[in-house]
């Protein structure tokens, strides 16, 4: 149950960064009206969509923490730190 709840708390962290991610590219498109910045866009929404049924689906598999605890949580981490490397990216 533990490492379930903890990739419940990554996978929230995930959904905000790439909203984070959105809301940025969302602004770069109204402000250059580049056809990139709105395909980052859709790629934001897109990857929310998925962060946000893996939510769900880690909240009701929550009981099965000893089989898929440990992977979905390094799963989770790799995510993590790839949208964490985007936003940098993006900020930068």
């Amino acid at each position: 149950m533990a490492m379930m709840a903890l990739t419940l708390g990554i996978t929230i962290l995930n959904v905000v960064i790439l909203a984070t991610l959105l809301i940025i590219y969302l602004q770069n498109y109204l402000k250059l009206r580049a056809s990139f910045n709105l395909g980052l866009s859709i790629f934001a929404v897109i990857l929310t969509i998925r962060e946000l049924s893996t939510a769900y689906f880690v909240y009701t598999m929550m009981a099965h923490d000893d089989i898929l605890g440990i992977p979905m949580f390094i799963f989770g981490i790799l995510e993590t730190a790839a949208f964490s490397t985007l936003l940098w990216i993006t900020v930068k």
